[in-house]
């Protein structure tokens, strides 16, 4: 059991506010914190929920809690997050699992501008249904609406509608873990992570993806790269150079635009507190 201070992503939050709606519409009395499993590391984290309730006449629940990256520039970072939960009788009988938990993107909650799905991770789909299905009655499918109230605001700050992505956030994340990614930590992971795949791979000597941030790193798995893949955050130029030095001939950066460019303008670097 991972105790849950700091250092954990939007995802996590949203299942944690999930699961309590859920469980208070099923009668269970509240409490200010849920068990998230996340079923790729099997790891459980304590999650703090500030409120749940009963609402419209007992057919819907609503939950509230607050996402805490643990990063101190992470534009979520104290994010109102609300879930209203209802349940509805299933045509399908529950002969298709995968269908049960019906996201549903309310206000500030960015969606496709051509699809008008909502915008989520397939780790934050993931996490939802390995932390919900289990409570979903028989014969049953269950009405998710996910609503950040600052959501709208907050995306305005951001490039969602270059990418698409209109009315607020996407919620993003691709593991549990949040990591600061200007610490000294993370490039010596990285270092590490290259000297596994030259030893491991006879590709990597001759081309390595390098992936800069969640997103960088959700392309590149949901693409099926046939190269290895490290993750750099922000200590983009020092692993080129380490790449260099240990021979490797091609190094693919793959991300968002905004750290490419400031690697173009000689920034090697990225983090916004120096650059």
């Amino acid at each position: 059991l991972v105790d849950l201070k700091k250092g954990f992503s939007l995802p996590l939050w949203l299942a944690a506010s999930a699961k309590s709606a859920v469980k208070v519409l099923l009668g269970y009395p509240f409490e200010d914190y849920e068990l998230i499993k996340d079923p790729h590391s099997n790891q459980i984290f304590n999650v703090k929920v500030y409120s749940s309730a009963i609402i419209n006449e007992g057919s819907k629940a609503l939950s509230m809690t607050f996402a805490d990256s643990g990063l101190t520039l992470d534009l979520t970072r104290n994010l109102e997050i609300w879930t209203i939960a209802e349940f509805e009788k299933d045509p399908d009988n529950g002969c298709n699992k995968k269908n049960l938990v019906n996201l549903i993107p309310g206000e500030g909650v960015g969606i496709n501008s051509d699809t008008k799905q909502i915008c989520i991770s397939e780790f934050a789909q993931i996490l939802l249904s390995a932390n919900l299905l289990d409570l979903i009655p028989a014969g049953h499918v269950l009405n998710l609406k996910i609503i950040f109230p600052k959501g709208k605001f907050l995306a305005e700050r951001t490039s969602n509608k270059a990418f698409g992505i209109v009315e607020g956030l996407s919620i993003i994340g691709t593991t549990a873990d949040t990591h600061a990614s200007a610490s000294q930590e993370q490039i010596l992971n990285a270092q590490e992570e290259l000297d596994l795949a030259l030893a491991t791979s006879h590709k990597a000597q001759k081309k390595i993806i390098f992936v800069i941030g969640e997103n960088g790193l959700d392309i590149a798995k949901r693409e099926c790269v046939p190269f290895p893949i490290i993750k750099v955050g922000n200590w983009i130029g020092p692993l080129m150079v380490y790449a260099a030095a240990k021979k490797v001939q091609q190094v693919v950066l793959l991300g968002y635009h905004g750290k490419l460019i400031k690697l173009a303008g000689g920034i090697f670097h990225t983090h916004n507190h120096l650059a």
